[in-house]
C-alpha cells in the first residue's frame, strides 16, 4: 500500500508545479502522503490543489482526499478545506 501511496503523489507532482515539498507523516497503520500543487488549464485557468494520500497497512485500504481552488481564491478557500482535511477521522479497522 505505501507503494501505491507514493506512486499517486509522484503522478501528481509530474503534472503541476509543485507549491511545496511533499509531506509524509504515520500513524498508527496510517501511511499518509500530501503536496499542493498549482496546475494552469486554458478553460478553468490556474487553480490550486490540495493532495492527500492515505493508506492503511493493515487493511490495504487507501484514501484520497484532494481540495481545489482557484489559484486568485486559494487563502480564502483554504480557510474552509483546512479544517475539513485536518479533521477527517480514519477508523484502523475499516
Amino acid at each position: 500500500i505505501t507503494q501505491v501511496v507514493l506512486s499517486y503523489i509522484q503522478g501528481v507532482r509530474k503534472n503541476g508545479e509543485e507549491l511545496e515539498r511533499p509531506w509524509q507523516t504515520e500513524n498508527g497503520p496510517f501511511v499518509a502522503l500530501g503536496v499542493l500543487t498549482k496546475n494552469k488549464d486554458p478553460e478553468k485557468g490556474d487553480y490550486i490543489t490540495h493532495h492527500l494520500v492515505i493508506g492503511n497497512t493493515e487493511t490495504g485500504t487507501l484514501y484520497i482526499t484532494v481540495f481545489e481552488a482557484p489559484a486568485d481564491e486559494w487563502e480564502r478557500a483554504w480557510k474552509i478545506g483546512e479544517p475539513i482535511i485536518k479533521l477527517l477521522i480514519l477508523s484502523p479497522d475499516i
